[in-house]
């Protein structure tokens, strides 16, 4: 009698879904703390957390990526976010419609994006070289970014949001799955080209961070219904993606506003041609 064929998740054959998920049992707590440090930093600053991540455990001997504790390392963040915005949060609930609404338009294309593709994005984690190249185009964004900010637009060329604006930027952020594109950079980036003024840049993509990093994580828990077991390594990781992920919120933004992003550019550009050249 044939054995049930059991379920491979996200797209990863069910002989490499095991390491997938004893990856908490084999790691350490120093590794542990490692990631949420970086998934902290990372996350908010304009250089790629999964990017960032794949470079990490692709270093510590891992050849398999750990999809499953990354995304639990964004539960921190998502923390991070909540506490930070947390006025901006209940505005958004009670007095911002029209925001609300923006939200809403620039969610759709990143939920279809995320669920339509993302089979064929995840099987790119595992892939360093496409990590490189992704860091490169993350560098654009960024340059391009802060030159817009500092030359071309002056306080009556800046306007709003409108819903194609946000319609936009939804679509960066449902690409910014690739490993190596940062969210936040791609998202701002866009925004800023977009001649929304660089506050409500800022806003609008943290905001929008909510709603995609939800879904992601339902869809994921979804993917592997029955089979997670909340491990101390994983608290251990959320604990240290939440407090660094605070500090890199608020650097973000000051750099952003005083059109520092050219610097975070550098670091991308050299890093993705790093890895290119090894």
């Amino acid at each position: 009698m044939k054995q049930p064929v059991r379920r491979a998740v996200l797209g990863i054959p069910e002989s490499k879904c095991s390491k997938l998920f004893q990856y908490s049992m084999h790691m350490s707590y120093t590794e542990a703390i490692i990631s949420g440090i970086v998934q902290g930093i990372t996350e908010f600053l304009p250089i790629s957390s999964s990017g960032h991540l794949v470079i990490l455990h692709h270093y510590f001997g891992f050849k398999e990526p750990q999809l499953l504790f990354d995304i639990f390392l964004h539960i921190g963040t998502l923390f991070a976010v909540v506490v930070y915005f947390w006025r901006d949060i209940i505005k958004l609930l009670t007095i911002q419609k029209r925001l609300l609404l923006f939200i809403v338009i620039g969610t759709i294309p990143t939920a279809l994006i995320g669920y339509c593709f993302r089979n064929r994005f995840e099987s790119y984690f595992a892939d360093i070289k496409i990590v490189g190249m992704m860091l490169l185009i993350t560098a654009m964004f960024l340059f391009a970014a802060d030159w817009a900010g500092k030359r071309r637009f002056n306080a009556a060329q800046v306007s709003g949001l409108t819903w194609f604006k946000a319609l936009l930027i939804g679509i960066v952020q449902g690409l910014a799955i690739m490993p190596g594109i940062s969210r936040s950079g791609s998202t701002i980036s866009s925004a800023i080209l977009l001649k929304v003024d660089k506050a409500q840049a800022i806003r609008f993509s943290f905001l929008l961070f909510i709603p995609a990093i939800i879904g992601a994580l339902v869809l994921k828990l979804t993917d592997v219904a029955g089979r997670v077991d909340i491990t101390a390594h994983m608290a251990i990781g959320v604990f240290f993606a939440f407090i660094f992920g605070l500090g890199a919120i608020y650097l973000l933004i000051k750099s952003v506003i005083n059109s520092n992003l050219k610097f975070f550019g550098f670091y991308c550009l050299l890093a993705g041609g790093v890895i290119l050249a090894l």
